[in-house]
């Protein structure tokens, strides 16, 4: 993609991951809502398991080859088809290999219904390998309306589908039928919607050749995926279903929260942060206005969860999904942490220096395992607080990271955290100690609107430089 045209495409390409990453969550919201109310935390536990051990080997789906090809400046036609076939191939692999050892996994955790399930949930792992390329290509071009459109319509036919068969009486099965049939429509919209077909081509040269790239940001993200999926085996071997159903409930939710604060600068970010990696000074000054604004949305959307996490959950999901409440308040405050270690990741990975972030990577899996060992004291409380000090952690590993590899000074990655931190932290503290009604209702609507007027008043006489400095930078000027 030429320089010119490089902003234009980015504020493009911007928009449209907005438009997906709300739209898509707003209507995986509204799905979720009614299936939670419609089925038990037990069956979300066990459905849980089988999709866990299905996304612990979505990672090796392509070895890392399709971020490859997002980072590399320099690659063929025949690069994406190699890589397509090669999806392909380790696609049918890892399906077959579930199909041959479910049985063995319900076993394991002594349910038999998780031998069918696992069956048939396995198929979306033979379903994404027939469509990462075309993602992946989509991506590079910059072309995020395409998949937002895609996105948006298999969630929305996939979740009226599940809540159909839920009203019907077909229990947690309405759940797997809505994982697949979100992988089946996903796969035939974006044959339909990409330009791109795979040539009747496979050169192994190419696969090597991306390979430099890949062999790092694979084997990080496998341990990552491997630690993250381990969570929920471990959670749902050692506790109930019922336990890891309100687990993966608040897990979820801290996730749409999440997203919210980072997900779409992220997506965004990569692609054209590999264009400008050459340019030292450009590169520097996007990763720390685009840090700095994550920094401050997350604290903020995070600020405003746990002021109304409590009444929302019991009055959104149901009285029967209170006790994952403070499994919620735990997993916030990892979440608080994450967008900030995904921007520095990204940035990392898109100047190139995969093998560095594996390295450091090895660290931060060291943590996170370390976090897991508090599983086998069979106590949540102690595992949740692990899981949140683990996170704390990584985000030391990840600032000096960054101080070592983009040459930027930790503190100028720190201030606007303690900044913000500072900032909604005292400010939630007084609201909860001198805001308190007999009418929950009343309570919670009072504490947020309080804390708007304080955040606005915040960034008005606080933030307000950093912000506008921003909104020229990457909406008025090319990135």
């Amino acid at each position: 993609m030429n320089e010119p045209n490089l902003g234009a495409s980015a504020r493009k390409g911007f928009k449209w991951s907005l438009i997906g990453n709300y739209g898509g969550q707003i209507v995986g919201f509204v799905i979720s809502v009614i299936l939670a109310r419609l089925l038990s935390p037990k069956d979300f536990g066990i459905v849980g398991l089988s999709l866990a051990m299905v996304n612990m080997l979505k990672i090796i789906m392509s070895l890392g080859l399709n971020e490859a090809l997002i980072q590399s400046k320099d690659v063929k036609a025949s690069s994406f088809s190699s890589v397509f076939y090669f999806n392909l191939g380790i696609g049918i692999l890892v399906t077959l290999l579930f199909q041959v050892c479910a049985s063995s996994i319900a076993l394991y955790y002594q349910r038999p219904i998780l031998e069918d399930l696992t069956r048939l949930i396995s198929i979306i792992y033979f379903l994404e390998s027939l469509n990462i390329v075309q993602s992946t290509y989509l991506k590079k071009k910059l072309d995020f309306k395409a998949l937002t459109i895609r996105s948006l319509i298999a969630q929305i036919i996939a979740g009226v589908v599940a809540v159909i068969l839920a009203f019907q009486g077909l229990g947690l099965y309405a759940l797997v039928v809505q994982h697949i049939l979100l992988s089946v429509i996903g796969t035939l919209l974006i044959w339909r919607i990409s330009d791109w077909r795979p040539s009747i081509t496979f050169d192994w040269l190419e696969i090597k050749k991306l390979q430099s790239f890949a062999v790092y940001s694979f084997s990080s993200a496998t341990i990552g995926r491997l630690i993250l999926e381990s969570k929920t085996l471990m959670i749902g071997k050692v506790f109930s279903p019922e336990i890891l159903g309100f687990y993966a409930r608040a897990n979820s939710l801290v996730s749409l929260i999440v997203q919210n604060s980072s997900s779409s600068l992220r997506s965004i970010l990569f692609p054209a942060l590999s264009i400008i990696q050459d340019d030292e000074k450009r590169f520097k000054e996007t990763y720390l206005r685009v840090s700095q604004l994550v920094t401050s949305i997350s604290i903020f959307i995070i600020a405003l969860s746990i002021i109304n996490g409590p009444y929302f959950i019991v009055l959104v999901f149901g009285a029967k999904w209170a006790p994952a409440i403070p499994i919620f308040f735990w997993l916030m405050f990892r979440g608080l942490v994450t967008p900030i270690n995904g921007i520095v990741v990204t940035s990392v990975l898109a100047k190139g220096r995969a093998r560095e972030n594996f390295y450091f990577g090895l660290v931060r899996h060291f943590i996170s395992l370390i976090s897991l060992t508090t599983l086998w004291f069979n106590d949540l409380q102690l595992t949740l607080t692990g899981f949140a000090t683990s996170g704390v952690l990584i985000l030391g590993v990840n600032i000096y990271m960054a101080t070592k590899l983009l040459n930027i000074s930790a503190w100028h990655q720190v201030k606007e955290i303690l900044s913000s931190l500072l900032t909604s932290g005292s400010f939630i503290l007084m609201l909860f100690k001198y805001v308190n009604f007999t009418n929950a209702l009343v309570e919670v609507g009072l504490r947020t609107a309080l804390y708007l007027t304080g955040f606005t008043l915040s960034v008005y006489f606080l933030q307000r430089p950093m912000l506008n400095d921003f909104k020229k930078y990457f909406l008025k000027r090319s990135v």
